[in-house]
């Protein structure tokens, strides 16, 4: 569990920003980029899973299979998210363009991996001695 504490606190930072009632959201200029902000706020939480996970088993074909897992998973976190701020929380309404823009985030972070990812050696001749 300690190589996914990164991109869990991730999730629950999300969580916890968005359901924030709107009326004690500061409005900082920022904000007003509110796509902008759910597209680097899903990026950075794909681009932490995938780091988290890289250290946990060999890649393979797993690393296909490991990225749409992702986007399943952080697309339907998202849409949850929505529901609930459609439903529970004052102020805030479901937005389909939000998780438009968090899906996005995911794809792009999908697609630049090789930009974050570590850079692990193969192990294939790890502990033999040349003659």
């Amino acid at each position: 569990m300690k190589n996914h504490w990164p991109w869990v606190s991730w999730m629950l930072l999300i969580a916890v920003l968005s359901f924030i009632p709107a009326r004690e959201i500061p409005s900082f200029a920022i904000l007003k980029f509110d796509r902008l902000i759910h597209f680097i706020f899903y990026y950075m939480l794909f681009a932490l899973a995938w780091r988290s996970f890289q250290k946990q088993r060999s890649w393979g074909v797993w690393r296909v299979a490991t990225s749409l897992q992702f986007v399943i998973l952080f697309s339907t976190f998202g849409f949850l998210i929505e529901v609930i701020q459609g439903n529970f929380c004052e102020g805030r309404i479901f937005d389909w363009l939000d998780e438009v823009a968090n899906i996005a985030g995911l794809f792009a972070a999908g697609y630049s991996k090789p930009l974050y990812q570590r850079r692990v050696a193969p192990k294939e001749n790890s502990g033999k001695k040349e003659s």
